[in-house]
């Protein structure tokens, strides 16, 4: 029985030298320095148009066209969007926000972005152009038209509180909240 056992051990001894031995592999190591990384970035340019004076509104009868262009000079594709602060209902204006249609058109596709109360804008983002490339420009009118079953009481109506927002995020990134500012937003007023 020892002599079985003895005679095991070494077998075992010897098929772990010869695995040992012809286990050996070849190895190198390389080293790769100067790597760059660098972020895109996501940017609205100057938005091309004056600001909007309508004046002598009247019911039922719609502006002309406000034209306004959006350079989008990012690095990296992105969505743009557009909102209105300051037409909120309530305002000492009459609701003049419940009793204003906005229409905005785009040049580029020829056709309407969207056409709603100024109400419906302010305080929601709306999207005018998805996966913008870099260095491209997007051109949009505005244009407007009061409600055409006001009465007198909307007669001599200011309202001057209203600002245009564009907003631009990473293509298929996150929409904004709501017209609070999103994001620390950093984009143009118009």
């Amino acid at each position: 029985m020892k002599r079985i056992a003895l005679s095991l051990m070494t077998i075992a001894v010897v098929l772990t030298m010869s695995i040992a031995a012809t286990g050996a592999y070849f190895s190198d190591t390389a080293v790769v320095r100067g790597n760059t990384f660098s972020t895109g970035s996501v940017k609205i340019g100057n938005v091309s148009g004056n600001s909007i004076s309508v004046t002598n509104l009247v019911p039922g009868d719609w502006t002309g066209y406000y034209p306004f262009n959006v350079p989008y000079i990012g690095s990296i594709n992105a969505d743009i969007y557009t909102g209105v602060t300051g037409a909120n209902p309530g305002t000492p204006s009459n609701e003049f926000a419940d009793k204003l249609t906005v229409d905005i058109y785009s040049y580029d596709t020829g056709t309407a972005v969207w056409s709603g109360l100024a109400k419906d804008l302010s305080g929601n983002w709306l999207k005018v152009a998805s996966n913008v490339a870099p260095n491209a420009t997007k051109h949009y009118g505005i244009r407007f038209m009061l409600d055409p079953n006001v009465d007198d009481t909307y007669q001599n109506i200011n309202n001057i509180d209203t600002t245009f927002l564009i907003y631009a995020v990473q293509a298929n990134g996150p929409a904004p909240g709501s017209i609070g500012i999103p994001y620390g937003f950093k984009g143009n007023y118009y």
